[in-house]
């Protein structure tokens, strides 16, 4: 597991985690290791949601995402490029969160990926999530 917000204090040589944000503020993104379903482009054979959590110093954390409705329940996870625009499909946003108003809510919302879990965490839930889901990571919105 990665935690982005982790913090070395001085005085102790101890991490401290400053607290989550808000739930309301917490979407899920989904399936960011599988290469199927527009996951994989010419460039990223592997998977561009490997790509974010391969090549990158903190695996991932620190990404910003475009949420974009792609289907009436489906709320899909871009890349923001540093122009602005959208880059590979990632993801996806959970169908609790991908539906209704919620999902309405969240179309063209950034996200910044503060958690990602691996398939090495300490946590047995954890790991399951990330191998039921096909890679999982928590972000929080803009």
């Amino acid at each position: 597991m990665i935690h982005c917000r982790a913090i070395s204090c001085p005085a102790t040589h101890k991490m401290m985690f400053p607290s989550l944000p808000p739930p309301e503020q917490v979407v899920p993104i989904v399936g960011i290791v599988a290469t199927s379903n527009g996951r994989t482009c010419d460039v990223h054979r592997f998977g561009c949601g490997n790509v974010l959590l391969l090549s990158r110093p903190a695996r991932g954390c620190g990404v910003l995402l475009r949420l974009r409705k792609t289907g009436p329940d489906t709320l899909a996870a871009f890349f923001v490029l540093r122009d602005g625009s959208n880059g590979c499909r990632v993801g996806f946003a959970p169908r609790e969160h991908s539906v209704g108003a919620r999902g309405d809510s969240l179309d063209g919302a950034i996200v910044r990926i503060f958690e990602v879990y691996t398939p090495d965490h300490p946590n047995s839930y954890c790991r399951a999530l990330y191998h039921r889901n096909y890679g999982y990571a928590l972000a929080e919105k803009e």
